[in-house]
């Protein structure tokens, strides 16, 4: 779960026309300036137009960008899993008719082929940056000249930032019958493959992620946010001088749009279709 509060989320996932036409539009839906619509617009999709807590301020909003002709979902972001409440993926095992999962921090799970819903590539980013203060103390030529000859120290203060950045390849396995899988690349081991084991984790993620659909040819791919550039991030402050920013947080928002989307328009892609 994304918040702790009834936010209701409508998401633009394909333009009906040229974002130049629509910026007006949208600027008076949402009380913002042209400009800022255009970059909106611009900026790739799918993406997020509104959050409120009023839904019928979301159904209307709504309403009025179908009848524009975009390509728009609403939906309750209680129902969005966060990649943190999702299994895993620790390792696998290819296993007749489906793949068994051993998720980090939880009981083994197998999936059928037949129950996966849709496969959503991303990527998530983050960027810690840690900033130090460091005090030192320096001889003080002007204070030792108006002193006359007294020796005097002053306090200098210096602050030093270190910043790492990872880029984080994954897929979300939505199912029908549960909530996602997240699969990263770099967190899972790859024995399942068995001698088709790569020397490189990406590789290996690769061949997995084409067995896999090889496997659930009814499962539609999409990896339509590996290149999407507006992603919301969240910034935290997990320690005194420490700052993390994330994009994980923004994407499991837009990969429940994108599920949404291949998998039936409208529709909860963690519910059972009929």
């Amino acid at each position: 779960m994304l918040y702790t509060f009834p936010v209701f989320v409508v998401a633009i996932v394909a333009l009906g026309g040229p974002a130049e036409s629509e910026a007006p539009a949208l600027a008076q839906d949402l009380g913002i300036g042209a400009y800022e619509a255009g970059q909106l617009l611009r900026g790739g999709t799918p993406f997020v137009t509104m959050r409120t807590g009023d839904r019928l301020t979301a159904v209307s909003h709504l309403d009025r960008l179908r009848l524009r002709g975009h390509e728009a979902v609403g939906f309750d972001a209680e129902s969005v899993v966060s990649s943190a409440n999702m299994g895993e993926v620790r390792g696998f095992a290819f296993e007749g008719e489906g793949i068994r999962f051993q998720l980090r921090g939880r009981p083994d799970d197998f999936v059928s082929f037949d129950d996966f819903v849709c496969f959503v590539r991303a990527v998530h980013r983050t960027s810690e940056r840690v900033t130090t203060k460091t005090q030192e103390r320096s001889f003080d030529f002007k204070k030792f000249a108006i002193s006359g000859g007294i020796a005097m120290t002053k306090v200098v203060e210096k602050e030093s930032s270190v910043q790492h950045e990872e880029r984080e390849p994954v897929v979300y396995l939505f199912r029908r019958t549960s909530t996602p899988i997240l699969f990263c690349a770099t967190r899972a081991k790859y024995l399942g493959l068995g001698p088709d084991v790569r020397p490189t984790q990406l590789e290996n993620f690769e061949r997995t992620l084409a067995r896999l659909r090889e496997k659930a040819p009814y499962a539609p791919y999409d990896d339509r946010l590996v290149g999407l550039r507006r992603i919301h991030e969240k910034v935290t402050l997990p320690a005194r001088g420490q700052e993390v920013v994330s994009s994980a947080q923004g994407v499991d928002l837009l990969a429940h749009v994108v599920a949404m989307t291949v998998s039936r328009a409208g529709a909860n892609p963690y519910r059972e279709r009929r």
